[in-house]
């Protein structure tokens, strides 16, 4: 064990590994230029490792261990989708959504929860010359509101772009990155016993430039391959 003042820390020697299976149905769809690709997962969960938080509400301390706490059934369909004919654009994106049914085995857990995630993401990849010298991306997500049964994370979404220029015969590479055009905040609370909330919220997602630069030294490997005829490898032997 471990703790400060306010806070305890403890390990449990009778944690069991948790235990997971699942059935899935894929189906993949390919058309002129691109693809489609679509999933449905039922899976179940037992013995799912957590750490679970519980409060003292007279001294104010709090006692974090890692339980197998939860047992959990999902039922998850997800699509994602390729186009690749533009010359220009390379065009990706995912999507999906979840219902979850998740049973706590500590008593200071919501004993049963039913709950419902979305996410979403995509990305986009420009060339903007004829020798793809110059290129470009733009990417962004979106993730649901999540609930558990030891709190809530609210919604997040974020949202980057990036220029890229090869020169010197492709030896050299300088990439120009921003971070956080676009960005939510991280919230949401985390529930101990005796029905006390502990609630976060970070806005620290300041919008960020990368500057990178890359150059190969040496010169290509060229690998000559030789074609012999049956009666070559005969005279072998």
């Amino acid at each position: 064990d471990y703790m400060n003042r306010y806070e305890i820390a403890t390990g449990n020697p009778e944690l069991r590994p948790s235990t997971w299976w699942n059935i899935r149905l894929s189906n993949g769809l390919a058309f002129n230029g691109g693809q489609l690709v679509t999933e449905i997962t039922y899976a179940k969960l037992s013995n799912i490792i957590d750490q679970t938080i519980t409060t003292d509400p007279v001294n104010n301390i709090s006692t974090a261990q890692w339980n197998n706490a939860l047992k959990e059934t999902s039922w998850n369909i997800g699509t994602s989708f390729f186009y690749y004919k533009l010359k220009w654009v390379k065009i990706s994106a995912a999507m999906g959504c979840g219902y979850d049914k998740t049973q706590a085995n500590i008593a200071s857990l919501v004993s049963n929860l039913n709950s419902f995630s979305a996410f979403g993401n995509a990305n986009l990849r420009f060339v903007f010359d004829k020798n793809q010298t110059w290129s470009g991306f733009i990417g962004g997500f979106y993730t649901g509101r999540e609930k558990t049964v030891n709190g809530r994370i609210d919604d997040s979404y974020g949202l980057n772009c990036g220029l890229n220029h090869s020169c010197l015969n492709n030896r050299l590479n300088i990439k120009l990155t921003a971070i956080n055009i676009l960005a939510s905040k991280t919230s949401g609370y985390t529930r101990s016993n005796d029905g006390m909330y502990m609630i976060f919220k970070n806005d620290y997602r300041p919008l960020t430039f990368i500057l990178g630069l890359s150059y190969s030294f040496g010169k290509a490997i060229n690998i000559k391959s030789k074609k012999y005829s049956s009666e070559d490898i005969e005279s072998r032997f």
